[in-house]
């Protein structure tokens, strides 16, 4: 780690021991920061990331990546029309399945936190946003 970038030594082709290097922001959210800082554990993370995803897409419109396979959720082609309302129709239930789930203190700092970026505030919120992300990693089994 140096500077907020990682580097990466990524083989050239599976039968080298030659490596590149690659580089990538130690952080890109506020999900990454409080993981990598301690405040939050993998399956927190995990249930921050699916909801950050869903709420890109269903409310920003933003195409993602998944964070948790690591791959194109388009995987690098166009979408079709159907593709697209299949991503919209799963990012609104997973979005109105958090809002059933969690009372409104903690879907709020969910939708500040996973949503916006913004910093979860006092240590008696980061507590409540722990436990919404508790409650959502148990939602959707990760």
């Amino acid at each position: 780690l140096n500077g907020g970038i990682i580097t990466d030594h990524i083989a050239i082709s599976p039968k080298t021991v030659d490596t590149v290097p690659r580089h990538r922001a130690a952080c890109e959210c506020q999900l990454d920061a409080y993981r990598m800082q301690g405040k939050i554990d993998e399956s927190q993370f995990r249930g921050g990331m699916q909801f950050r995803e869903a709420w890109l897409i269903s409310s920003e419109g933003i195409k993602t990546s998944d964070s948790i396979m690591r791959d194109r959720i388009d995987n690098g082609k166009a979408m079709t029309a159907e593709d697209v309302e299949e991503q919209e129709t799963w990012a609104r239930r997973i979005i109105n399945e958090a809002f059933e789930e969690l009372p409104p203190g903690q879907i709020h700092l969910v939708i500040n936190v996973c949503g916006y970026d913004q910093f979860v505030g006092t240590e008696y919120d980061i507590r409540v946003f722990r436990r919404g992300l508790d409650k959502l990693a148990r939602l959707w089994h990760l």
